[in-house]
């Protein structure tokens, strides 16, 4: 079996004092394929905000095969057209080291939906690919160049 192309996939989304956690942990662990969803470790780290207000960060990182699993199924989630603006922004999204970087909506996410988006209540997806990150990251999403 060939090694995967995704070493590591963190899914991370800020709770703030008027959500409930609850809720953030259920958006997370919807972007993960169900079969990974009852083993999947999400860690909680409290903070404080600005003024003071406590802030909870949900994080759940996965690796290798797990890992590009679940970036395999998100992709497959994702509609047409955030197909089509993922591989349009490609390179914008990667670093030199191979690092993929998405924003996803974290109310869809909460409703079960995939969807990249520039707003500001997200999830924040960073992937790390080995090798030719780009074509990997085409070969997964399936996107044809």
């Amino acid at each position: 079996m060939a090694r995967p192309r995704v070493r590591r996939l963190e899914l991370q989304a800020l709770c703030h004092a008027t959500e409930a956690p609850e809720k953030v942990r259920e958006a997370l662990l919807n972007l993960l394929p169900e079969e990974l969803r009852g083993r999947a470790n999400v860690e909680e780290t409290i903070m404080k905000g600005h003024y003071g207000n406590p802030i909870r960060l949900l994080r759940i990182i996965l690796a290798e095969n797990d890992a590009e699993r679940t970036l395999k199924w998100l992709f497959s989630k994702m509609s047409r057209d955030d197909l089509r603006l993922l591989e349009l922004s490609l390179e914008r999204r990667m670093d030199k080291g191979g690092h993929l970087y998405l924003r996803l909506d974290k109310q869809d996410a909460y409703m079960g939906r995939v969807r990249i988006t520039g707003g500001g209540d997200v999830v924040r997806l960073a992937a790390s690919i080995r090798g030719k990150p780009i074509e990997a990251i085409r070969r997964l999403a399936s996107i044809e160049q």
